[in-house]
């Protein structure tokens, strides 16, 4: 592990938190030296499914984390209230660490983060369709592949823009609904896929990965993942990339970049790497966005 997940693991050990929220972390089965330095040898690291090669003990400490989520919540241990308590849990357990935990938000009803009528997600698309627009100027982009396309919202604006679209997600139910919103639109594909795990799909020339990046709770898996995005472009080749913006309490603290939470911690690990130029860069209330090109 890094220093700052190191500190970090400390703190939980040395008992830095709510005791509440230790005892009942402990009474799940929660042993925190096994659980932290099994970052490093997890088998989805071998490129293997999480969910097909987990434990039974892994499997009861998710359904222990949904257990005792909805409880904590009524006590007023919420995010809001305790962001480093509920980062652990989160760490520890993965919630986002399935297809399921996706299929059911998909389940609860149609476009679950209201992509298609919120004010501020209307304008992080407008944002992210202009930087496309003016890099690629007259033409349009040759293949592109859409990580994360949900129910097939910002879909539609690339599919007008590029001469063929793969548009993937880990929700098949997500995938089912895209589907029937693009019906007619040739040159848009849909595949399951998922971005820890799955080969990469071939060669593109414009990948998106917007707000897929902060469902991936460990940070090692979330390096890990940035890695295989830019190991996967060619020279020339785009990447748009952005998520949400969290708290200050992750957006200005050692520990919320060494857990790369966030829109700001998660965008600056690609700003900054020295394999991409920025070509445009954006913060709004809601989001920070950036295109990026391989040099």
């Amino acid at each position: 592990m890094r220093g700052g997940d190191v500190r970090l693991a400390r703190r939980v050990r040395g008992g830095q938190w709510p005791n509440c929220i230790w005892q009942s972390m402990q009474r799940s089965g929660f042993d925190s030296s096994q659980m932290w330095f099994a970052e490093t040898s997890n088998p989805s690291r071998a490129g293997q499914d999480p969910v097909e090669t987990s434990s039974p003990v892994i499997r009861a400490k998710r359904s222990a984390y949904e257990a005792l989520r909805e409880p904590l919540r009524r006590l007023g241990f919420g995010h809001a209230r305790w962001p480093r308590t509920f980062a652990i849990l989160d760490l520890i357990f993965d919630p986002r660490g399935t297809a399921a935990s996706y299929d059911r938000e998909f389940a609860g009803r149609a476009d679950p983060w209201n992509y298609a009528g919120d004010p501020r997600e209307l304008l992080r698309h407008r944002l992210a369709i202009e930087f496309l627009d003016r890099a690629r100027g007259r033409r349009k982009f040759t293949r592109a592949l859409e990580i994360g396309c949900a129910e097939g919202v910002f879909t539609e604006l690339l599919a007008v823009r590029c001469e063929s679209v793969l548009a993937v997600d880990f929700s098949q139910l997500a995938l089912e609904r895209a589907s029937v919103r693009l019906k007619g639109i040739g040159s848009v594909a849909f595949a399951q896929w998922n971005l820890r795990t799955d080969p990469f799909p071939g060669s593109f020339d414009l990948i998106v990965v917007m707000d897929v990046l902060s469902g991936i709770l460990r940070p090692g898996d979330s390096r890990a993942a940035r890695s295989r995005l830019i190991a996967a472009m060619r020279r020339g080749d785009y990447l748009l990339v952005g998520d949400h913006r969290q708290a200050p309490e992750f957006e200005n603290s050692w520990w919320g970049r060494a857990l790369v939470r966030g829109g700001k911690w998660i965008v600056r690990g690609f700003t900054e790497h020295p394999a991409l130029e920025c070509v445009e860069h954006a913060t709004t209330e809601t989001h920070v966005l950036a295109l990026l090109r391989k040099r």
